[in-house]
């Protein structure tokens, strides 16, 4: 079975489910990217300011990313990208 993937942003279940179900004869790289100093953001500019922001970083994750990527949201600052190799 072939599977077709599509860059995309999933929740963190979703993100696990995903792999569960990626090819075996596939490599997988997996990434976890950590934000490292955003808390200020959401201190002095608001939640609904750092929302936007991780908002626009996952857009940049989905748009930079190979297409067969993965990511997922996975809490405040943390994200987790996932590529199967072709």
């Amino acid at each position: 079975m072939e599977l077709t993937y599509q860059s995309r942003s999933l929740s963190l279940n979703a993100f696990q489910n995903e792999i569960d179900l990626l090819a075996p004869d596939r490599a997988i790289a997996v990434a976890v990217l950590d934000l490292d100093g955003f808390s200020p953001v959401n201190e002095l500019e608001g939640h609904a300011a750092g929302d936007a922001i991780l908002g626009r970083f996952e857009a940049l994750l989905l748009d930079t990313l190979p297409e067969n990527s993965l990511v997922a949201h996975v809490r405040g600052d943390e994200f987790a990208v996932a590529m199967r190799s072709e």
